[in-house]
């Protein structure tokens, strides 16, 4: 595995991202494969589609949507 791919891995797998505030997790994942790819747009749903070639008939499409399962504490009683 390349350095640059790891230092990629180790800063996502240690970002949190769950549902609902998975941006900063899609940020880190768009800047790592910005070098790769033409285009990107991010849907209603978070998700960064990342596009090589986009004016070709057929396109190469690197699509990611990630978030973590997790729990949320609404308050703390007694």
């Amino acid at each position: 595995m390349r350095q640059k791919s790891r230092e990629f891995l180790e800063a996502y797998l240690n970002n949190p991202s769950p549902t609902g505030y998975e941006t900063e997790g899609q940020k880190l994942w768009l800047d790592y494969i910005r070098p790769f790819i033409d285009d990107h747009f991010v849907d209603t749903y978070g998700t960064v589609v990342g596009i090589i070639n986009p004016e070709a008939e057929y396109k190469v499409v690197l699509e990611a949507h990630a978030d973590e399962i997790s729990w949320f504490v609404n308050y703390i009683s007694e």
